[in-house]
């Protein structure tokens, strides 16, 4: 009977084995052996069969529905969303806490508290690793958040023993930018090639160069502090202490702050302020440009120093519209040098979906699940 299987399993697998084998560069006996024993683990498991033009029809392998499950939640400053997912990130399961207004760190950390419970107990024994994407930055081996400029009620709290404490095992930390990248390199395939600059601008301003879908320049899988370069001397005062950083300049934080100054509305919203400019209001659309030459600038900056493929920038700040985004990058590449610009590529790429920031830190913790498998295999 034993023989039996494995004649059978050959013979389902073999056409699939070449085929991994080829687009993998490796031989067909560390293909079998890494098949067999992701099977084994129930990871994967095989589907329908494909018919071929000639030759056997092709098994197909998929992730094994009744396999390892990944709890991931994200930190947000207006919700905190915990999901469920398998090992592909698909959401099986999610939970949602939303704020009606700005919490107290003790009301925020209790909600974190509760999703976290949630998610393990959803998973039961089938739970293979926890994860947690965070905002504002964070120091030392206990992952203390600093720079929470959107919530610095949460300065000081060390993160890593917080989420320990609750769900009594180790959690995989990584900051918002990180996951945003993991969920926009699973949808735009292009940040998968060449050299990438990703920026993210809305409550702050994030970034992290990407190198053919591999993260550089990352420390603790934390971005870097885009925003808190300094433009303007003397400046408005910054959540991280210095003055004049760039997160006081175009942030929504910051142009929301002057809209109101500027229309002498205390109760004004972003909404409103994005409205305005998108009807090209005068005194607003000279408010955002002038931010924009400013944030314009620093990119510049950026890419003369590092020329890169791609230039690709996200976040809530594209809320102001197509017109916007054309007189960003116009000012863009007139202060670029040529060399530069004849290979850049310039993208702006909304995210509508609210689970993207959860579903990155997923992808991240798969990937480091499945790494982890084999890391004592050897050649596997």
């Amino acid at each position: 009977r034993t023989n039996e299987r494995h004649r059978q399993y050959r013979c389902q697998h073999w056409q699939l084995r070449v085929e991994i084998a080829g687009r993998l560069d490796c031989d067909n006996t560390t293909v079998t052996r890494a098949i067999r024993e992701l099977m084994a683990k129930r990871i994967v498991c095989t589907g329908e069969k494909k018919e071929q033009l000639r030759g056997r029809p092709r098994t197909i392998l998929q992730i094994d529905s009744e396999g390892p499950l990944l709890a991931g939640v994200s930190f947000e400053v207006h919700q905190i969303i915990g999901v469920v997912t398998d090992l592909h990130s698909r959401i099986l399961r999610k939970d949602q806490i939303l704020f009606e207004q700005k919490p107290s760190r003790e009301f925020f950390l209790s909600a974190a508290e509760k999703i976290l419970k949630r998610m393990m107990h959803a998973t039961g024994d089938r739970l293979a690793g926890i994860g947690a994407a965070v905002f504002g930055s964070y120091s030392g081996e206990e992952f203390t958040i600093q720079n929470a400029a959107a919530m610095p009620e949460l300065n000081g709290v060390e993160l890593r023993l917080f989420l320990e404490k609750c769900t009594g095992r180790e959690v995989f930390i990584c900051d918002h930018m990180i996951a945003k990248m993991y969920c926009l390199k699973r949808f735009h395939h292009e940040l998968n090639r060449g050299t990438v600059m990703l920026l993210s601008a809305g409550t702050g301003i994030g970034n992290v160069m990407i190198d053919n879908g591999r993260p550089m320049f990352c420390r603790g899988r934390h971005g870097g502090e885009f925003g808190h370069s300094v433009y303007v001397q003397n400046g408005r005062q910054c959540s991280c202490g210095r003055r004049g950083c760039l997160e006081t300049v175009i942030s929504t934080t910051a142009l929301l702050a002057k809209y109101r100054e500027l229309k002498k509305s205390p109760g004004a919203t972003l909404p409103e302020l994005f409205e305005a400019f998108r009807r090209e209001d005068a005194d607003t659309v000279r408010l955002v440009r002038d931010a924009a030459v400013i944030f314009g600038t620093a990119i510049a900056n950026q890419l003369n120093n590092y020329p890169v493929d791609t230039l690709a920038v996200t976040g809530r700040i594209l809320s102001f519209g197509p017109g916007f985004c054309s007189f960003l990058e116009e000012f863009i590449k007139n202060n670029v040098f040529r060399i530069v610009l004849d290979h850049l590529q310039v993208r702006f790429l909304p995210v509508e979906d609210e689970n993207y920031l959860v579903t990155g830190v997923t992808i991240q913790l798969a990937e480091e699940f499945v790494a982890h498998l084999f890391q004592d295999e050897g050649d596997l």
